[in-house]
């Protein structure tokens, strides 16, 4: 299935309630309230339903972590640290294995 985004769904509002359809209304409200369901938008728009974990970065992340590091949350720093996306996503991988791999080790043990 393909993902589908907000903005996707924004659109399909936008068409939706520009047409002569008499169900624009329900339909219209219906698409709003699961843009605005966090929980249901994440948990299968997003699909990650069929994944044990997933970590999701957004912009706040990323000013978070540069406050955090006594940075100001620039444009410029933003943008340069969002261009290390790849990086940033390899190094959660990576981490998730090591992670997974400690737990199995554990496990292991307690057998």
């Amino acid at each position: 299935m393909e993902n589908i985004c907000s903005d996707d769904i924004k659109k399909i509002i936008r068409i939706v309630a520009d047409s002569n359809s008499n169900d624009k209304d329900s339909l219209t409200k219906k698409l709003a309230t699961l843009i605005s369901n966090e929980e249901y938008y994440y948990d299968n728009i997003v699909n990650r339903n069929n994944y044990v974990a997933s970590i999701l970065w957004n912009g706040d992340d990323l000013k978070k972590a540069l406050k955090d590091s006594d940075m100001e949350a620039s444009d410029e720093h933003l943008y340069t640290l969002a261009c290390f996306r790849e990086k940033i996503e390899d190094s959660g991988i990576e981490d998730g294995w090591d992670t997974m791999n400690g737990i199995i080790e554990y496990m292991k043990e307690e057998e």
